[in-house]
């Protein structure tokens, strides 16, 4: 029983993804758009969305637990209780003293600096293998978002984490970013044209991810890193958005196995 309760989490997740997402994919299409459950590797995807709330998200939470409570346990020197761990994790910070929205603010735009260098990163040698799997998908549109290896999201996570409580942010503000970057994610991996215009220079669009999607783009590891502030990737020389209405074809020329297992033992096959 508890595994059902725990199995309809993610199907719900998924119903209200494909409702939320199908009308928008719908209303403003682009040129090479097809319903998702027409689309090749279909099963595969809406399998990721099952394996990653249920086994990706589970491991990464124990992981970044643990790097909190070493974080503590360094900090305050001295063997660490439950009870310490929440005291160092609700410790008053330079950042609890900001304003709630400010601070909000500050840990999303640190937050995603991070992730910005986490990305390029994982575009570079054995890392790559990793984040390759998330590249797979030949048809890129918002059921493709969740297809990520549990060691790329663990990885991320931790670094992500350990470096913002080391720099006094609050973990529970983090969590609570989470919610929004993470249906962020689904939304920059919709097919639709959308650039956003001149905000489109300050805030990452689907057009602009979609060009980190492209076939072609890994040339110098690759362009459009942020997942949020797309004006990251101006200060540092990797932001592509060509003018028009260019949608390229996306994937990546190395072939990765079509099943979920397949992709899940990728990274650690030898290569030919």
């Amino acid at each position: 029983m508890e595994f059902l309760r725990a199995l309809g989490r993610p199907i719900l997740g998924f119903l209200i993804a494909a409702a939320i997402f199908g009308v928008i994919e719908r209303i403003a299409r682009a040129k090479d758009h097809r319903p998702a459950w027409r689309r090749p590797g279909f099963g595969t995807d809406a399998a990721w969305w099952m394996v990653t709330p249920l086994v990706t998200k589970t491991i990464t939470k124990v992981g970044v637990g643990l790097a909190v409570f070493v974080i503590a346990w360094a900090t305050i020197g001295h063997s660490v209780s439950k009870e310490a761990v929440v005291a160092f994790v609700e410790r008053p910070t330079w950042a609890s003293r900001l304003p709630w929205s400010l601070e909000i603010f500050v840990t999303l735009a640190t937050a995603d600096f991070v992730g910005y260098w986490e990305h390029r990163l994982f575009h570079r040698g054995w890392l790559w293998r990793t984040h390759a799997v998330h590249h797979s998908s030949e048809r890129l549109d918002w059921l493709a978002a969740v297809r990520v290896h549990p060691l790329n999201e663990l990885l991320s996570g931790i670094v992500r984490v350990a470096v913002l409580v080391g720099l006094g942010f609050r973990p529970t503000m983090l969590a609570g970013v989470v919610p929004f970057l993470t249906f962020y994610a689904v939304l920059l991996h919709a097919n639709v044209p959308w650039s956003f215009g001149w905000l489109g220079k300050i805030i990452a669009s689907p057009r602009f991810h979609r060009h980190h999607h492209a076939l072609e783009a890994r040339g110098a590891h690759g362009v459009n890193f942020a997942g949020f502030f797309a004006c990251f990737d101006l200060l540092f020389g990797t932001y592509h958005l060509p003018e028009g209405d260019e949608m390229p074809a996306t994937g990546i020329r190395e072939p990765i196995p079509p099943t979920v297992w397949g992709q899940l033992m990728f990274p650690f096959r030898r290569r030919t």
